[in-house]
């Protein structure tokens, strides 16, 4: 048996055994802050934490032990100052160092809904710290974003954020401002590359699964855990570098006849754009029309009346008065 075939095998039984363990577990003790004890957003956190996390745990091979605290934060400068990301784009956060979710409430007034799709994926990136603990180098961003976003559905309910993801994805595709996957290693941008650092990451590990399946992911965060760095244990996972990956996904995005073209909102919205700057640009014409017919009109006006004036004058006196100026 060649020796790449039998490591492979071993690979995969470590796998299998890896993943037995999630016969078994017992739900961590859930602490929640910021919501009464017995009142129903207390109760209501604790059950969607309970609920999320066996969903999850299902998948990855570990489990979360001891105390896990869920913390509702009404203030979103609080939130800020405990997560260390802005409040008004990001609905949670997991600090895996400390067991914790932080949930910024103010986000979810209109949608409380959200609530849990946001605890799932943020449960996903507690499990995931869990998975890899044994690595010396953290796994990239990239990975652990989306991982989380696959797992948990995009990180929103329904099919509206999917698409939404879909239509950064072509837009950044069809404009070249896609991210070597190296930048994402380590942290994510700001500002308006924010989403697609997302959309990028979750469209990545989905064309991974696609490739390989659910064992190679869960073979590569296996190595990663045995101390391996990225990038042997990439290779390890999947036969190939991360580099000849990422150009095999991006040939992928950027595919087809339509590969090129932004998505249908970003042309929408292109057409809007256009179609108010033509409409200021009539406006603009006419304003500049009207203003030029109300001076011919004060013109005509004022010539009118000097003419007025000038006959009223020479009929004031006799023709030749010495009065008259000469």
């Amino acid at each position: 048996m060649p020796p790449r075939f039998r490591d492979l095998l071993a690979g995969l039984a470590g796998v299998v055994l890896w993943a037995t363990s999630a016969l078994a577990f017992v739900d961590p003790a859930w602490e929640i802050e910021g919501a009464p004890t017995g009142s129903s957003l207390h109760e209501s956190l604790r059950r969607e934490a309970s609920l999320a996390y066996a969903k999850e745990r299902e998948w990855f091979p570990r489990d979360l032990r001891g105390r896990v605290s869920i913390a509702w934060i009404a203030d979103p400068d609080e939130f800020a100052r405990r997560s260390g990301h802005d409040p008004y784009t990001v609905s949670g956060a997991a600090r895996a160092d400390r067991n914790e979710v932080l949930l910024n409430a103010s986000s979810f007034v209109n949608r409380p809904e959200r609530v849990r799709g946001v605890l799932d994926h943020e449960v996903c990136h507690l499990l995931f710290a869990r998975a890899t603990s044994g690595a010396e180098v953290e796994p990239p961003r990239w990975l652990d974003e989306g991982v989380a976003m696959w797992r948990s559905g995009d990180w929103d309910l329904g099919l509206e954020q999917r698409r939404r993801h879909a239509d950064v994805l072509r837009d950044a595709a069809a404009a070249g401002s896609l991210f070597e996957l190296a930048d994402l290693d380590g942290s994510f941008p700001g500002g308006a590359f924010f989403g697609v650092a997302y959309a990028q990451s979750v469209s990545f590990v989905e064309w991974l699964i696609a490739r390989g399946g659910e064992d190679t992911l869960l073979l590569f965060l296996r190595y990663l855990d045995e101390d391996q760095d990225p990038e042997p244990a990439f290779v390890a996972a999947y036969g190939l570098s991360l580099e000849d990956a990422e150009e095999r996904w991006r040939r992928q995005v950027a595919g087809g006849p339509l590969g090129k073209l932004p998505s249908g909102s970003a042309m929408f919205g292109a057409f809007t754009t256009l179609f108010g700057l033509g409409l200021m640009i009539r406006v603009f014409f006419r304003r500049r029309r009207a203003r030029r017919w109300a001076r011919e009109e004060d013109l005509a006006e004022a010539v009118a009346a000097g003419e007025a004036a000038r006959a009223a004058y020479e009929r004031s006196g006799p023709a030749g008065s010495e009065d008259r100026p000469r």
